[in-house]
């Protein structure tokens, strides 16, 4: 197989932490090569060094069988190299086909866009890819499906040879997958390589033909897809097993009276949903996109405003029409986007978790900051949050570090419900691990926890009971032990599959 990218002993470092520790890695012409490792393992700084974002400190890089030294993403991408980021780089103003020739306009005369060729290239790249779309529609109407297949066209006429694919099938329906995936079979058969970024195994045995596996910025290994299994890429991830699941039957203990739902309801996304959740419990929500999980997990925060129902904290009617009036009851929430709703990206460390208990640290107007420091290097300790320390700013953390930081703001405020809205979407086997765990402290300790999560094997390990919504309903409600089969029947039950 000929070699289309060689990384030799390369390292990078940054300020209080080594990202890679000299890797090496070799991707064949063609191939499909799976990078895996917890987060924080170096995958980023390894797509950003190969990219042109980052200067290696040391190593070489050979592409296309030459010596390189990217300067900027812009000399990777002249080279051939394309990244499909996790998180889109559309402009949402602007149309497919204008995002898609952004940068590379045709020019029929000087300061003159030759939009019929820029038309003619787009219809011949959609066909190439069996993938339709209107080039008039703007990027902010797109699904997020449509978003990742218009960056996939943005890099085909861009001639890439090596793609880049972060997180590709992040918030994907089925369907979706399966036909991304005949895309880069079909990219594949074209001598088209991809290094393809995933916490989801399934995805990576069904579609790679190797995998590398990172821990601490070390390469650990590279094999053939089919020589490993489950098991082998976690121990290889984390350096051993993961604990067994927890064991099936009732939950032992659940206390008073948390959290109550009386007929909650908001225009066609959330309809007519009641039920009680209590101390001591992880309450699973479970269901499809777009069946109204998220939808009710803002209404239970005052994120947005009830068309119709009652919500009783600790027994007593409250009138929750914002966040903030949601915190005072006791309510802290976990958003699903925790870049874009749960964190000050710019802002430290400790800021981030200190930042929804000011009033304990504040004395006659000033913040008490030995104070603020100290509670928050606790409870960072607690969650082994991974940083050079507590003034880092959060947009350096990895995924799974930047989420336990989302917790840990609602730990320091002590609030006695905490809902969790897909909080371990993004993060590697081994956060995830740590994020069960933390939620089943929480209970243990007395939080009502409401978990919400798409992953049905997730939602059936860790809950004590589940709640299936589907088409904005609580269709169907069941206690711990219950089998994944029975929860993806009610949740796909009426939904034309």
């Amino acid at each position: 197989m000929e070699t289309h990218l060689r990384l030799s002993n390369v390292s990078k470092s940054f300020p209080g932490v080594r990202a890679l520790d000299g890797v090496d890695l070799e991707i064949g012409r063609g191939e499909v090569h799976g990078l895996l490792g917890e987060n924080g393992a170096g995958k980023s700084t390894l797509v950003k060094v190969i990219a042109g974002v980052y200067r290696r400190d040391g190593g070489t890089l050979f592409f296309d069988g030459r010596e390189r030294d990217f300067g900027s993403p812009g000399e990777a991408s002249a080279a051939g190299i394309t990244v499909i980021h996790q998180e889109t780089s559309l402009i949402p103003t602007l149309s497919v086909l204008q995002n898609i020739f952004l940068g590379i306009e045709h020019k029929a005369l000087p300061g003159i866009i030759d939009e019929r060729r820029a038309r003619k290239d787009f219809q011949s790249v959609c066909e190439r890819l069996s993938f339709y779309l209107p080039a008039e529609r703007q990027a902010r109407d797109l699904s997020v499906a449509e978003q990742k297949m218009t960056e996939i066209l943005k890099a085909m006429v861009r001639n890439a040879s090596f793609i880049i694919m972060d997180e590709p099938t992040d918030a994907l329906a089925d369907a979706e997958i399966a036909h991304l995936f005949q895309i880069i079979r079909d990219l594949k058969r074209e001598s088209i390589t991809i290094l393809y970024i995933t916490h989801y195994l399934e995805e990576v045995f069904q579609i790679s033909d190797r995998i590398t596996v990172l821990r601490d910025g070390k390469k650990v290994g590279t094999r053939p897809t089919a020589e490993l299994d489950k098991d082998a890429i976690v121990k290889m991830m984390i350096g051993q097993q993961l604990a067994a699941e927890q064991p099936s039957g009732p939950h032992p203990h659940v206390g008073a009276e948390a959290l109550r739902v009386e007929g909650l309801s908001r225009k066609r996304a959330v309809s007519d949903v009641s039920f009680t959740a209590y101390q001591g419990e992880i309450l699973g929500i479970a269901g499809v996109l777009g069946s109204g999980k998220t939808e009710l997990a803002r209404l239970l925060f005052g994120a947005d405003r009830r068309d119709a129902g009652k919500i009783f904290v600790g027994g007593r009617l409250c009138r929750i029409a914002s966040p903030v009036a949601a915190v005072s009851r006791g309510i802290g929430m976990v958003p699903e986007d925790r870049k874009k709703l749960g964190l000050i990206l710019k802002h430290e460390i400790f800021r981030n978790i200190s930042i929804a208990a000011l009033p304990r640290f504040t004395r006659c107007a000033l913040i008490r900051k030995r104070q603020e420091l100290v509670e928050t290097l606790r409870i960072s300790k607690q969650l082994d949050i991974k940083a050079a320390g507590p003034n880092q700013p959060v947009q350096d953390l990895s995924g799974g570090n930047q989420q336990k930081v989302v917790i840990a703001k609602w730990l320091i405020s002590r609030q006695k419900v905490l809902i969790m809205d897909e909080p371990t979407r993004g993060i590697d086997v081994g956060s995830k691990a740590e994020i069960h765990r933390i939620m089943r402290e929480l209970a243990d300790g007395g939080v009502c926890v409401i978990f919400i999560s798409s992953e049905v094997p997730e939602i059936v390990k860790v809950s004590d009971r589940i709640l299936v919504m589907q088409k904005g309903r609580v269709v169907a409600e069941y206690n711990r032990g219950v089998g994944q089969e029975e929860i993806v029947h009610q949740m796909l039950k009426g939904n034309g599959k």
